[in-house]
């Protein structure tokens, strides 16, 4: 997971940025926060493991799409 995190040509543009992807990552674990919340009955501590694992995920996901597809954006 961490080699796809350090060659992800996005995600390099966003320590470049990380204001903007400081507050995508928030939205990101208070959204996926809420629907888990609702759809699992677990403790705060598991939900926030589960969370978190599920955030770094979207962000991947969203990161190797960018990186394809839309990196114009991005000055590249």
């Amino acid at each position: 997971m961490a080699k796809l995190m350090h060659e992800n040509a996005f995600l390099q543009w966003c320590g470049k940025n990380s204001i903007i992807v400081y507050v995508v990552h928030f939205s990101i674990v208070q959204g996926t926060r809420g629907i888990l919340v609702r759809l699992l009955p677990l403790p705060m501590e598991i939900l926030g493991w589960i969370v978190f694992v599920v955030a770094v995920l979207i962000v991947l996901a969203v990161g190797k799409i960018c990186e394809r597809h839309f990196m114009f954006a991005f000055g590249k």
